[in-house]
């Protein structure tokens, strides 16, 4: 009998009928090329090319069901070899590399999948596989293999060539279902089960080797084998639970309001109503009212979700959780975030009250399914700009002071950005010089810059394209935004004349 779980269920495999998943991974030279026949594109077939090619393998594939836009987009993705004659495409292979005797062969049509992989000396499907002697990438491309019952749904595993559809598919009619679900569970635990859940998850990793070796008397690879499929598993609830929101429209496309190309001359006048609106919102902020900034972030949110492309809340008050680890999230300067495994959000528990509830508003959007942090921010600023509440309102402006600055110092020459700076009120500036100095004393550079690299690759990852940098283009997103109103505003005034 096997004596870990990834060589008894390939026993397991290698044993049962027909209709039951067989996988063969005998090992291989290193550069050989492949051949791939698949039945039909799936998940699991795009993973299997991009993971070959990943190997710096030559791979030469094709899909008998596949459109062949979608394969030329996997071949563009992957760098692998598309030949659109699956008839003659074993043939074309032969003739290319001189031989057929290396392939893999894969047909998922339902239920049954064979894969073979290498040179095997016939392909019955059963071939012995000691875990042992598999390789890293042969492992992951076991442990893929072995979850594709559920994988093989989930759109992140595949090299997606029309996500947009699926993506604000989930995002519009599925997420709002899962959201509702979640969070009717997790508001009931007055702590942050993501922020628990998610150390627990790590400190799991990094002890669980440690037992099994040293308790259990388990080989390296089964260990890290059980780990990867762990991390797996945890991928797919983060998709299924919130992450499947990267794939949906942007705003542009959900709200049909058109893109304003960015220019000095714009910005500029931006900039000069964002000022007066500063100014004249401004009030001293001692403390804030956490009940009435929830009922405000609610109330606006249901006022602006038809007309700019956002969820009503799920709830009428949505419970915001304190972050489990504040010391530790305030030496990376983060104030606040969505908890995609239960649909919860978190505030930093240093937060100051001038930033109170723009952070809040900001987390909210992310609960509604807002993945961009320059729309999140955007949200944030349209619900606490409407607030008949001072604080509120202030809180809003003040949010986007440091995004404006950034984008004026880029636009503007010193003396142009010197004359910015002296129209807005010296109390704003003395609010903004005391918050970053009290953020500055709990930042930690070290453990900052680590964190800003690992979220800036997990943005991009995302479809963020342009990571960190995110947060400030809400300028450009209020820009196009303030140009469409005021196009609205006076169209009819036009059209009578």
């Amino acid at each position: 009998m096997a004596d870990n779980y990834l060589e008894k269920k390939m026993e397991d495999y290698r044993r049962g009928p027909v209709s039951r998943r067989r996988l063969s991974l005998p090992r291989r030279q290193t550069g050989e090329p492949v051949f791939v026949a698949a039945g039909e594109m799936t998940p699991v077939v795009a993973a299997i090319v991009s993971s070959l090619t990943a190997d710096s393998r030559p791979v030469y594939f094709t899909v008998k069901n596949c459109s062949r836009r979608d394969a030329m987009n996997l071949a563009g993705a992957t760098g692998a070899t598309y030949d659109p004659d699956a008839g003659n495409a074993r043939e074309h292979f032969a003739a290319r590399y001189g031989s057929t005797s290396s392939s893999v062969a894969i047909d998922l049509p339902g239920v049954q999948a064979d894969v073979y992989i290498g040179s095997p000396t016939n392909h019955n499907g059963r071939h012995s596989v000691n875990p042992d002697r598999l390789s890293p990438a042969e492992i992951a491309r076991c442990v893929l293999f072995l979850a594709t019952g559920t994988a093989r749904a989930i759109a992140p595993l595949a090299i997606s060539v029309d996500s947009a559809g699926l993506g604000n598919a989930y995002a519009q009619y599925v997420y709002p279902a899962i959201a509702r679900v979640l969070s009717s569970f997790s508001r009931l635990v007055p702590f942050a089960i993501g922020d628990l859940f998610i150390a627990l998850s790590i400190a799991g990793l990094l002890l669980y080797p440690i037992y099994a070796r040293h308790i259990r008397k388990q080989r390296w690879k089964s260990i890290l084998l059980a780990d990867a499929k762990y991390l797996l598993w945890v991928y797919v609830w983060f998709y299924l639970a919130w992450g499947l929101n990267y794939s949906q429209k942007n705003f542009y496309e959900r709200t049909h309001i058109p893109y304003i190309a960015y220019t000095p001359e714009n910005f500029q006048k931006f900039v000069d109503s964002y000022i007066k609106n500063l100014n004249g919102s401004y009030t001293d902020i001692t403390s804030i009212n956490e009940t009435l900034a929830c009922h405000e972030s609610v109330r606006a949110y249901n006022q602006i979700s038809d007309s700019l492309g956002v969820h009503r809340p799920f709830h009428q008050s949505p419970r915001v959780k304190t972050m489990l680890f504040t010391p530790l999230i305030s030496m990376v300067d983060v104030t606040g975030s969505m908890g995609p495994f239960f649909c919860e959000f978190t505030l930093n528990g240093d937060l100051l009250p001038s930033q109170y509830p723009a952070t809040y508003a900001h987390e909210l959007a992310h609960l509604l399914g807002i993945t961009s942090e320059a729309e999140a921010n955007f949200y944030a600023y349209q619900v606490c700009t409407r607030s008949q509440v001072k604080e509120i309102r202030f809180s809003g402006y003040f949010s986007i002071l440091p995004h404006v600055l950034g984008n004026a110092r880029r636009l503007m020459n010193e003396e142009e950005y010197a004359q910015l700076l002296q129209r807005i009120r010296p109390e704003i500036i003395g609010l903004a010089q005391t918050n970053s100095e009290y953020w500055m004393k709990k930042y930690n550079p070290v453990i900052g810059s680590i964190q800003d690299r690992i979220y800036d690759l997990y943005l991009k990852g995302n479809k963020i394209e342009s990571g960190r940098k995110n947060y400030s283009e809400v300028v450009g997103l209020l820009i196009s935004y303030e140009e469409w109103k005021k196009n609205r505003i006076f169209a009819p005034v036009i059209n009578q004349q």
